[in-house]
């Protein structure tokens, strides 16, 4: 272990950091997927069992409204206070929705929030501790989110196709070609990873505001599961991660 990450264990130990796995019964892309066998476990497992790996995480709660996910989540080593209400379960209830009724209601000592998305199952309890390390180094810090290089989404390469069928960059006049080793690296929000001191996310309501920072992840943990091609891939990956993780 270097220096910085011992201090942030000192310096950090009596802080208490809960993880929240946010796994609702319904789902329009992938019905159930969250109870869902995954390489033999269930898709909410993943979460939960990177987070009670971590060196720093003291609690762990699965925010969910399906009975199934309740019991599996417990089972796994989350709590689940109580089943979440209705009106939080819905397709356009937003994550930090889900996290603020948490503190309010279920915790209310907590200093550092980690949302862990069960449709990032590559996340790891190395990736967790390394957020955090980042996070924490830096009072300046209000917020981390994880970051994956954008490739094939570049605005460099992307392009409206306008009626007549043509193709028209979406830079406009100042597009021209370029290889993919001369642009400047742009990153998106690959959804692995959220991380906020309690105060800030109570402030902001959101995991990115001003000051915010990045960690960057591996291409291979940035896809997300949405739908039965997703699956499909990270079922995939997980069968070859140990040749991932050495390339």
């Amino acid at each position: 272990m270097n220096n910085s990450s011992g201090n942030v264990k000192r310096n950090w130990s009596a802080k208490k950091i809960l993880a929240i796995v946010p796994a609702r019964g319904g789902s329009k892309g992938l019905p159930g997927k969250n109870k869902r066998l995954l390489c033999g476990k269930p898709l909410v497992s993943y979460p939960i069992i990177a987070a009670k790996n971590s060196q720093y995480i003291s609690r762990i709660i699965c925010s969910t409204d399906d009975l199934d996910i309740a019991g599996i989540a417990r089972f796994y080593g989350a709590e689940v206070p109580r089943l979440r209400p209705e009106s939080l379960a819905k397709d356009e209830t937003s994550t930090i929705d889900v996290v603020i009724d948490i503190l309010e209601k279920d915790d209310k000592d907590s200093e550092v929030i980690v949302v862990l998305e069960p449709t990032s199952p590559l996340t790891t309890a190395t990736d967790i501790d390394r957020g955090l390390e980042l996070l924490l180094s830096s009072e300046s810090y209000p917020s981390l989110i994880s970051v994956s290089e954008l490739i094939s989404g570049h605005p460099q390469f992307v392009f409206n196709l306008l009626p007549s069928g043509r193709v028209e960059s979406v830079l406009g006049d100042k597009w021209e070609f370029r290889r993919r080793q001369e642009l400047s690296p742009l990153y998106f929000q690959d959804g692995s990873l959220y991380m906020s001191t309690r105060s800030n996310l109570l402030r902001k309501k959101s995991f990115v505001s001003f000051g915010s920072v990045g960690l960057i992840m591996p291409k291979f943990k940035s896809f997300e599961i949405d739908d039965e091609v997703d699956w499909l891939i990270l079922e995939a990956l997980l069968t070859r991660l140990e040749d991932l993780q050495h390339e």
